[in-house]
C-alpha cells in the first residue's frame, strides 16, 4: 500500500512540475485570463447606509499562468484576493473594480453602487420666478429664472432647464436666456436628487421680429509688425451695430496663409484671440495679435457681429508681415579698424547694405533662420576686396547685435621659392594662427584679452650683447611694422603678462610658454624663455633675430612654412626682420574680438 502512495505523490508531483515549466512559456503566445463569473451580477446599484456587499471574481487562465487579484475603491487598491468585503457606512458614489493579471495581461469587471444615507424624500420646489407660469417678451430680450428646493439632501441636488426639447444648462438654479425667435415656448426647471425630481414650467410668449442687420464691413482694415516677436499690430474704424449706426457686440479676427476672399475661406482661417470690446461707430480700434510665426506674412480679416449674431460680410483683407528676429551690427576692416562700407549682409532672404558707418540692419528675420552672411560683391563666387563672412545663427533672439571683421583680399608680398602658400594669404593666415582646421585643428583663436602686453624684460648682458636692449629693440620693431603699441615694459615681473627668462642650459632651444589662462581660454601669464649658451642658434650672431621670433610667439603667431618669414619653424630664414606679412596678421588679429571663429572666413 505504501509503494502505491508513493507512485500517486510522484505522479502528483510530475504533474505540478509540469504546471510550472510551462507557465509563461516565451515561445507561446499569451492568452489573456478569463473571467467566468462574478458577484454581485448587476453592475448598477443603490444601497442605503449602513449595508455590506461581497464581490467576488473567479477566472480562469488557458495557458495554465497564475493569476493575481485585486479589487479597487476609487482607483486603491482594497483587496489582493479575488474577493472584497464593501462595508456602505457613509452615503456616496463608488466605483468598484475587480482586476485579473496574469503577469502579462489583464482583465476586468466594474461596479457602480449609489450608497444613500437614509430614506430619500423627494425634492420640493418651494418657490420659483416668474412666479406668474405665462410670461411675455420681445425678441432679443434676456430673461431670468430660478427656483429654489427644499430637499432632505441639498448638496445632491442637480438642476436642468429646457426649453421645448432642448436642454439649456445643468449647473445652477439660475438661468439667463435670451429668445431670438419669436414664438411660444415651453420652459422647464427641474430639480433632481438622483431618484426623484420635481418640475415648474413656464409659457413664454415671444413678439416682435429679430435683428436681421448686420454691422457694415471693416473696409480699412491696416496691418504692421508688432513691437513684440510673434506679433502685429492692427487698427480700423469702428462699424455699427445696424450697418453703420449704433455699437457692435463683438469682433472675430482670422488669419491664414492664402488670401481670405469667400466664406469657404473664412471657415478654413485660423481665429485668434483677444479681439477689442467694439466701440461706437467711426472710432479708431487697434489690436495687438499674438503668438504668430515671427518673420512671415500672414492674410488677416477682422469681421464685426452683432447682438443677433449677424456677422458682418467680408471685408479688406490686409497682408501682414509679423515681428520677427532683428540682427544689426557693423562690418569692420580686420586689418585697419575702419568701417567698411557697401557690404552685403543677408539672412532669411532679408539684406541690406552697409553705410559709411559699416552699419546693417535686418529686420524681421523668421525664426528658421540659420545662416547670416556679409559679402562685398553684388555677384556671388566673385572675388571682391574682402574675403565673404557666414555665421550660423544657433540661438536667436529678440534683438541680436553681430559684428563682422572682415578679412582683406591681401597677396603675401615676403614669400620666396619654394612658395609653399602660392601667393594666398588666407591660407597664410590660418596656417600661422593655426587655426585651419586641417588635420585636427580648431578653427578658433583666443588672444589676449588686451591689446598692450605687459612685459619684464629684465637687464641681461651676454659677452658684448646687451640682451634688454636688443629685447626691447624687437618689441620696436613690431610695433614700427604693425603700429599698434603691442608692448609695455613693467619693473615687477609678477604684474607682467609675460616675462622673459634666461637660462644657463646649453641643448634647450628658445621658446614661449603660456603658463596661466583665462576662464575662457585666453592667455592670461607668459614666459620667454631664452638660452645665451645654445649654439645651435647662436645668440651672439642672431640675438635681434631670436626675440624677434619669440616676442611674435608672444603676441600669438606660430610658425611659417616659407623662409621669407621671420616665424619660419624649425630653421633660420633668409630675412632676419617682420615682414609686411606677419605685420598684416598681427594687425588682423589685435583689431578683432579676443575669441573668433575663423572659420566664418570663406574663401572665394
Amino acid at each position: 500500500m505504501k509503494r502505491w502512495i508513493g507512485i500517486i505523490l510522484i505522479l502528483v508531483l510530475a504533474s505540478g512540475m509540469g504546471s510550472c515549466i510551462f507557465q509563461n512559456d516565451p515561445a507561446k503566445p499569451n492568452s489573456p485570463p478569463i473571467i467566468k463569473s462574478y458577484q454581485p451580477d448587476s453592475t448598477y446599484m443603490y444601497r442605503k447606509v449602513p449595508d455590506t456587499l461581497v464581490f467576488l471574481i473567479r477566472a480562469i487562465d488557458l495557458d495554465g499562468d497564475q493569476l493575481d487579484y485585486r479589487f479597487l475603491i476609487e482607483d486603491e487598491v482594497s483587496s489582493t484576493t479575488n474577493s472584497l468585503v464593501f462595508y456602505a457606512d457613509f452615503a456616496g458614489e463608488y466605483h468598484i473594480q475587480g482586476l485579473v493579471y496574469d503577469g502579462s495581461d489583464s482583465v476586468f469587471h466594474n461596479w457602480y453602487v449609489d450608497v444613500r444615507g437614509h430614506d430619500n424624500e423627494p425634492p420640493y420646489i418651494n418657490w420659483f420666478l416668474p412666479e406668474q407660469a405665462n410670461v411675455a417678451c420681445a425678441v432679443g430680450d434676456v430673461l431670468e429664472f430660478h427656483i429654489g428646493v427644499i430637499d432632505d439632501d441639498p448638496a445632491s441636488l442637480r438642476y436642468y432647464y429646457t426649453l421645448d426639447s432642448l436642454l439649456l444648462s445643468s449647473t445652477s438654479p439660475n438661468l439667463l436666456h435670451r429668445f431670438m425667435e419669436r414664438g411660444d415656448y415651453t420652459l422647464r426647471g427641474i430639480a433632481w436628487d438622483g431618484e426623484y425630481g420635481d418640475t415648474i414650467e413656464w409659457y413664454v410668449g415671444v413678439t416682435g421680429y429679430p435683428d436681421t442687420i448686420c454691422p457694415s464691413s471693416i473696409i480699412d482694415l491696416e496691418g504692421e509688425p508688432g513691437e513684440e516677436i510673434g506679433t502685429i499690430r492692427l487698427t480700423w474704424t469702428a462699424p455699427g451695430d445696424d450697418s453703420t449706426y449704433g455699437t457692435a457686440s463683438g469682433y472675430i479676427l482670422r488669419t491664414s496663409l492664402t488670401p481670405i476672399q469667400s466664406e469657404e475661406d473664412w471657415n478654413d482661417a485660423a481665429g485668434k484671440v483677444g479681439e477689442p470690446e467694439p466701440s461706437p461707430s467711426g472710432s479708431q480700434e487697434t489690436m495687438i495679435a499674438r503668438n504668430l510665426n515671427p518673420g512671415t506674412y500672414l492674410y488677416a480679416t477682422m469681421r464685426a457681429v452683432d447682438d443677433f449674431f449677424n456677422l458682418s460680410p467680408l471685408g479688406k483683407c490686409e497682408r501682414i508681415l509679423v515681428r520677427g528676429i532683428d540682427i544689426q551690427g557693423r562690418v569692420i576692416d580686420s586689418r585697419s579698424c575702419e568701417a567698411v562700407e557697401g557690404f552685403i549682409v543677408s539672412a532669411g532672404g532679408i539684406d541690406d547694405t552697409t553705410d559709411a558707418y559699416g552699419s546693417y540692419t535686418l529686420k524681421n528675420l523668421p525664426l528658421y533662420t540659420k545662416v547670416i552672411r556679409a559679402m562685398d560683391e553684388v555677384e556671388t563666387g566673385s572675388v571682391g576686396d574682402y574675403y565673404d563672412c557666414t555665421k550660423d545663427l544657433l540661438i536667436l533672439s529678440e534683438s541680436m547685435e553681430i559684428d563682422f571683421y572682415a578679412m582683406p583680399v591681401l597677396g603675401l608680398a615676403n614669400t620666396v621659392p619654394p612658395y609653399y602658400y602660392y601667393d594666398r594669404f588666407i591660407a597664410f593666415f590660418k596656417d600661422i594662427t593655426e587655426t585651419s582646421g586641417w588635420a585636427g585643428r580648431s578653427t578658433v583663436f583666443k588672444r589676449w584679452n588686451h591689446m598692450t602686453i605687459t612685459i619684464y624684460n629684465p637687464p641681461r648682458i651676454h659677452g658684448e650683447i646687451d640682451l634688454q636692449a636688443t629685447a626691447r629693440d624687437a618689441m620696436n620693431e613690431w610695433e614700427d611694422m604693425t603700429g599698434l603699441d603691442l608692448f609695455f615694459e613693467v619693473d615687477d615681473e609678477e604684474i607682467a603678462d609675460t616675462r622673459i627668462v634666461y637660462s644657463d642650459s646649453v641643448t634647450s632651444k628658445h621658446h614661449v610658454i603660456t603658463i596661466e589662462y583665462n576662464p575662457d581660454g585666453t592667455p592670461a601669464k607668459r614666459e620667454v624663455w631664452i638660452y645665451p649658451n645654445n649654439t645651435m642658434v647662436p645668440l651672439w650672431r642672431y640675438a635681434r633675430l631670436i626675440f624677434t621670433h619669440e616676442l611674435g610667439h608672444v603676441i600669438g603667431l606660430m610658425h611659417s612654412r616659407n623662409v621669407g618669414h621671420v616665424m619660419l619653424g624649425l630653421t633660420l630664414p633668409q630675412v632676419e626682420h617682420v615682414t609686411e606679412d606677419e605685420a598684416n596678421v598681427v594687425k588682423i588679429l589685435f583689431h578683432s574680438p579676443f575669441i573668433v571663429d575663423y572659420d566664418i572666413i570663406i574663401e572665394e
